[in-house]
């Protein structure tokens, strides 16, 4: 693994302990409250039909509800293999369902727009990459505790990356993780 892939990993190492640390100060919040709060998750998964096939993924994304049941927010989409090292990051909009008495269970749909950086070592070479991001998907979170909930998403991300002889038009990522109410 490079220096520049090394960074990116202890990175998001870092963000995964401050995240999970942060949640056990995390305080009770009353329901009409919970609006406006920021809502922080990871996630670990697959991505597959990168450039490189199907790649080990890892997900962060920040939801801050600007009205009931729509929130924005950041989403880092992180995928690799032994060849591969590849980040997204997109804008999203998620609107958030409820669904009559589960209040417990909460499905979402999602899109947004960004940008996504490819790096592919071909041979002795390195090759990369830069192009838009497009992702689109569905998910459902469920509330385990006031300030957690356990999440699967599944995500469409369109893109226009081009290496060498490879491309990739569309590869699908399927998360599981947690989410935190801050």
């Amino acid at each position: 693994m490079r220096m520049r892939e090394r960074l990116w990993v202890g990175l998001l190492t870092g963000v995964l302990v401050l995240t999970a640390t942060g949640s056990v100060f995390a305080q009770e919040i009353s329901p009409p409250e919970r609006m406006r709060n920021f809502k922080l998750g990871t996630d670990i998964g697959f991505a597959g039909g990168t450039i490189d096939g199907t790649a080990f993924a890892v997900g962060i994304n920040g939801d801050y509800e600007v009205v009931p049941h729509v929130s924005i927010g950041p989403l880092i989409q992180l995928a690799l293999t032994d060849n591969l090292f590849q980040i997204g990051v997109s804008a999203q909009v998620k609107l958030t369902l409820d669904i009559p008495n589960v209040p417990d269970l909460k499905p979402h749909l999602q899109a947004g727009i960004g940008f996504v950086h490819a790096d592919l070592d071909i041979g002795p070479n390195s090759a990369d990459d830069t192009s838009w991001l497009i992702p689109i998907g569905m998910g459902l979170d469920y509330r385990a505790m006031k300030n957690l909930y356990f999440s699967t998403t599944l995500l469409f991300n369109w893109t226009d990356l081009n290496i060498g002889n490879k491309s990739d038009d569309l590869h699908v990522n399927w998360f599981v993780g947690l989410r935190f109410l801050l």
